[in-house]
């Protein structure tokens, strides 16, 4: 149990982690208007997604050990992209189209590594499933959450004010090291639990009991919801954020003065953040709507995968 809660709560606090970090990085460099963070939220939230389907397809379609063996190799994978820094060949240089630029620009510095986190939770609760037949896993299910609030909260009040963007990139590369260690041990106990029951299913006769009735498929409303709520949820997060870049001024802020502002910075100076600090409380306003998120798409989304009966495939 402790390998599995460690991995679920290092996935969730590095995936959600990441986020501010490479939004706080580009910022800069496509001009810190509003709609470089809505880009960077389609990145996050389309991959996001992406992991989840990658998590059920998998364990719907290839065998325990199979599986284990593909997650593992993406997962060297993705350290072996490490650091998640962009070089400053990916700053803009005035032309072409800047949200193209910026889903490029994440998706060669983090795609592979954010794309095998955001697979974390329905995955590794799958194995413990697996592994525990007739224990819940919504215990990690929980973990996860708690693992997201917390990168989110940690990392205006913590790691922006401490570290340099730079020490932030190559501490979660640490992070991103030992979270695989942890994915590894949960693989290994996943390979060692298949095995003995294959070997209990070819030393045992064939049952011939009657199956058990399969449960009823969900209705075509039901699905409906599954796909209407993550959306609105969604739709929410990047209208409070956009509204947030909006109103509060984006990128690093110098001090102003204390001299009272002009006429014409009158209507302005009651919105924007004073001194250094205002950037971080964007951040802090942003992370609190991506929590909410959080909450509400992950009860609808990535409910644990319901384990297949230890014959199956």
């Amino acid at each position: 149990m402790a390998a599995y809660a460690l991995t679920i709560f290092i996935g969730a606090f590095l995936l959600f982690q990441v986020q501010p970090l490479m939004g706080k990085h580009i910022l800069p460099w496509f001009g810190g208007g509003p709609g470089v963070w809505t880009t960077c939220m389609l990145f996050f939230q389309v991959l996001l997604l992406g992991g989840y389907a990658y998590a059920h397809f998998t364990s719907r379609w290839l065998k325990p050990r199979t599986q284990a063996v593909v997650h593992l190799v993406l997962l060297l994978t993705a350290l072996a992209l490490l650091p998640i820094t962009p070089g400053d060949a990916w700053k803009p240089h005035g032309d072409g189209n800047p949200t193209l630029q910026i889903l490029v620009l994440l998706a060669a510095s983090l795609g592979l590594p954010y794309f095998v986190l955001s697979a974390t939770g329905p995955l590794i609760q799958h194995w413990f499933s697996r592994a525990n037949p007739g224990v819940s896993p919504y215990r990690l299910y929980a973990l996860s959450n708690v693992g997201s609030l917390l990168a989110l909260v940690s990392y205006p009040f913590y790691f922006e004010t401490r570290f340099t963007r730079i020490a932030q990139a190559t501490l979660w590369g640490w992070g991103l090291l030992a979270y695989v260690l942890c994915c590894g041990l949960c693989a290994v106990r996943l390979w060692k639990v298949e095995g003995k029951v294959q070997d209990a299913e070819t030393g045992s006769t064939q049952d011939t009991s009657r199956p058990a009735a399969p449960a009823p498929a969900p209705s075509a409303f039901t699905r409906l919801l599954w796909l209407l709520l993550p959306a609105c949820a969604s739709i929410l997060l990047l209208a409070t954020t956009n509204k947030l870049c909006q109103d509060v001024a984006c990128g690093s802020l110098s001090r102003l003065p204390s001299s009272p502002p002009s006429p014409a910075g009158a209507g302005r100076s009651s919105t924007a953040a004073t001194g250094p600090s205002g950037n971080r409380w964007r951040f802090i306003a942003a992370g609190c709507s991506s929590a909410a998120w959080c909450a509400t798409a992950n009860s609808t989304v990535s409910s644990p995968i319901r384990a297949s009966s230890p014959g199956s495939t």
